[in-house]
C-alpha cells in the first residue's frame, strides 16, 4: 500500500497496513534529512486550491518597508480599511530574518475592523468577491505528488472564524456581537453566502478531500458560539460534498474538551490538526468515548514535546500510539513549525516510532 492509498484508506475508516502519518509540504526542510525522513514512511500533505478570486471594484495598495509591518489598504467606493502584519515577535530586522529561515508566517497585529462603520466597508468588499474555478493548481499538484503524499482542498474559514481570527479579532468581535449585532450579523450572512458559492465549485472540482482551516479553539469559539455559528455550516456544506463523494474535515488544533460533544454531531468525516495534551487539553481516551467511529481524528504531533529531544519525542510518541490501538480512524501528522534545532531528531524518533506502527497496533 502506498502513502496515498494509506491515508485516503484511514480517512475512510478502510483498514490500513501501518498507521499513516504526513507533514505540510512548506514546515518540510529539503535535502537528505527530508529524504530519509520520507523513505521511512512520511507522507507529504500539500493545500491546493480549486480556484481564485478577484475584487474587480476594490483597490488594493500595499506599504512595505524593511523592518515595519507590512500595512495593506483595501479601499472601496464606500470607504477605505486598512490592516497591519508582521513577522516574528519583534521589530528588528535581523531578527526578522531569523523568523522568516524557521518558517514563521505572518501575524495580523491590526485587523481590518476597528469600529462599526468597517463592517459595511468589509462586506462590500465580500459581495465584489468574483469566485473563478480553475482546477490547474490542484491538477498540477496531484502530478507531481503522485503516491508520496495527499493533496488537499484549504477552503476559506468558516464565516465565524473568518471575522474571529482574519477581519475583526476577537477583543473586537465579541465587543460588536454584544453591541452591534446587526451589523456583525449581516457580515456573516454575506460572508456565508459568498462560501456557500464557493462550496459548490469545490463540489463539482476533482479533488477528494476537503479542509476547512478553522483553528478551532473552544475557549475562544465557545460551546454556545460554536453551536450557532460553526456546527450548521459545516453539516451544509458536508452534505454538499458527500453528495459528490468528497470527504469534508476541519481543521481544529485548539483546546477542544469543552467541544466534544458538538463536534461528535458535526457531520464532518475528520478533525485534521488535532493536539492532544500537553498542548490540547483533550485526551485520545475522550475522543474515543466521544466521537467513537463517527469522526476520524488526523492527530498532530505536539510541537512542545519536540523541544525536550530525542528520546522524550520516541516516549511521548509511544504513549499516544499505544492509546490509538488498535488505530481504526486515527492518522499522525505534523501541522505547526518545529524548531530547525530539534527537527530533525525530532523526526527520526517519530519515523521510527511510525515504522512499526502495523495495524492493529501492538506496541
Amino acid at each position: 500500500m502506498n502513502i496515498k492509498q494509506r491515508i485516503k484508506s484511514a480517512l475512510r475508516r478502510e483498514k490500513v497496513d501501518v498507521i499513516p502519518w504526513c507533514m505540510y509540504d512548506f514546515l518540510l526542510p529539503r535535502g537528505d534529512f527530508e529524504r530519509e525522513a520520507r523513505n521511512s514512511g512520511l507522507g507529504l500533505c500539500v493545500r491546493r486550491p480549486v480556484s481564485y478570486e478577484s475584487m474587480p471594484n476594490v483597490r488594493i495598495e500595499e506599504v512595505n518597508i524593511a523592518g515595519q509591518p507590512l500595512e495593506r489598504r483595501y479601499c472601496t467606493p464606500i470607504g477605505t480599511i486598512t490592516m497591519k502584519q508582521k513577522y516574528g515577535i519583534g521589530s528588528d530586522w535581523n531578527e526578522l530574518r531569523m523568523d522568516w529561515e524557521h518558517g514563521t508566517i505572518p501575524w495580523t497585529i491590526e485587523h481590518l475592523i476597528k469600529n462599526v462603520e468597517d463592517y459595511k466597508v468589509l462586506e462590500y468588499m465580500i459581495k465584489d468577491i468574483v469566485i473563478h474555478p480553475y482546477p490547474k493548481a490542484f491538477l498540477n499538484a496531484e502530478k507531481f505528488v503522485g503516491n508520496d503524499g495527499v493533496v488537499i482542498i484549504r477552503t476559506w474559514k468558516s464565516p465565524f472564524q473568518s471575522l474571529l481570527i482574519e477581519y475583526a479579532g476577537p477583543n473586537r468581535l465579541f465587543i460588536d456581537l454584544y453591541k452591534h449585532p446587526k451589523e456583525v450579523n449581516s457580515v456573516l450572512e454575506t460572508l456565508e453566502q459568498k462560501q456557500d458559492e464557493l462550496y459548490r465549485i469545490i463540489a463539482d472540482s476533482p479533488a477528494e478531500i476537503i479542509m476547512c482551516p478553522d483553528n478551532i479553539d473552544g475557549e475562544l469559539t465557545n460551546p454556545r458560539l460554536f453551536e450557532k455559528y460553526c456546527l450548521p455550516f459545516y453539516n451544509k456544506q458536508a452534505r454538499l460534498l458527500h453528495s459528490k463523494g468528497k470527504l469534508f474535515g476541519v481543521h481544529m488544533d485548539g483546546r477542544l474538551k469543552n467541544l466534544a460533544h458538538l463536534i461528535a454531531q458535526t457531520e464532518i468525516d475528520f478533525v485534521e490538526a488535532f493536539t492532544p495534551p500537553p498542548m490540547g487539553n483533550l485526551t485520545i481516551e475522550e475522543v474515543k468515548r466521544t466521537w467513537g467511529e463517527k469522526i476520524v481524528t488526523w492527530i498532530n504531533f505536539p510541537a512542545s514535546v519536540c523541544l525536550f529531544g530525542y528520546e522524550e519525542v520516541k516516549k511521548h510518541g509511544e504513549t499516544l500510539l499505544k492509546s490509538l490501538a488498535p488505530g481504526d480512524g486515527f492518522l499522525f501528522g505534523i501541522t505547526e513549525n518545529i524548531r530547525y534545532e530539534v527537527i530533525r531528531e525530532s523526526l527520526k524518533a517519530l519515523s521510527e516510532l511510525i515504522e512499526k506502527s502495523t495495524y492493529p497496533i501492538s506496541i
